[in-house]
């Protein structure tokens, strides 16, 4: 059993964690705006992952298109970066 009061299991909030993190960190260039991809990373991966696990679409799927297109686009920006610029020395990102 999952020890906390959650619906899904520990290892899904470790892996959306890790994703919007490690997202966050790679591409933002302040705190603010590694604050802004870290919650739209998180968001579309809930509702992509409510979606495909639950089988139901929104009412108005309005908002969760647009936090689609963002969210592509920020995918893209870190796989351009990751191509320009090589991988990066993550422990030196994450730890300074």
């Amino acid at each position: 059993g999952n020890p906390f009061d959650w619906d899904w299991p520990i290892g899904y909030y470790l892996l959306v964690l890790v994703l919007s993190l490690i997202g966050a960190w790679h591409l933002a260039k302040n705190q603010d705006e590694r604050q802004d991809i870290y919650k739209r990373l998180k968001t579309t991966y809930d509702t992509a992952s409510k979606i495909i696990h639950g089988g139901t679409l929104p009412e108005d799927p309005t908002v969760e298109r647009a936090e689609l297109k963002v969210a592509q686009d920020l995918c893209r920006r870190g796989l351009i970066k990751l191509l320009l610029e090589g991988e990066p020395d993550w422990n030196k990102l994450f730890l300074g």
